[in-house]
């Protein structure tokens, strides 16, 4: 008998971003509708819903919400979380405390050595 993965489609949109976002940065949506990078060290902390795959112009992104992303971290284990890194983009290791209030989110899991699935969670505030 023959096993089947099913895949969930990608949401994937087009944005409007600044030139200091970058391919492979969490991204939130602006009350602009624009897309931000993530910043967990921020006083009005936005979680992550999404991740930039395209970077087309400096002020254009083409962002993924849900599904499978390959190609943009490698050196994953399978079965790992991904976490919000200090610079946005994706990590298996949890940021630790900082000097003041930081905030701590699982984004993905890794599903394959540069395969993950985006399943975002809520965050949880980390005081020093």
């Amino acid at each position: 008998m023959a096993t089947s993965t099913r895949r969930e489609a990608a949401q994937i949109e087009s944005a409007i971003c600044t030139a200091s976002e970058a391919v492979g940065h969490f991204i939130y949506f602006a009350a602009s509708g624009d897309v931000r990078k993530v910043d967990i060290d921020a006083a009005a902390f936005k979680p992550a819903v999404g991740i930039i795959i395209q970077k087309p112009t400096a002020t254009s992104c083409v962002v993924q919400l849900s599904g499978s992303v390959s190609g943009i971290l490698s050196g994953l284990t399978a079965g790992d979380s991904i976490f919000v890194s200090l610079s946005s983009t994706g990590t298996q290791t949890p940021p630790p405390a900082g000097a003041g209030l930081r905030w701590r989110q699982v984004a993905a899991v890794a599903i394959g050595s540069t395969e993950f699935k985006l399943e975002f969670y809520s965050p949880i505030g980390l005081t020093p």
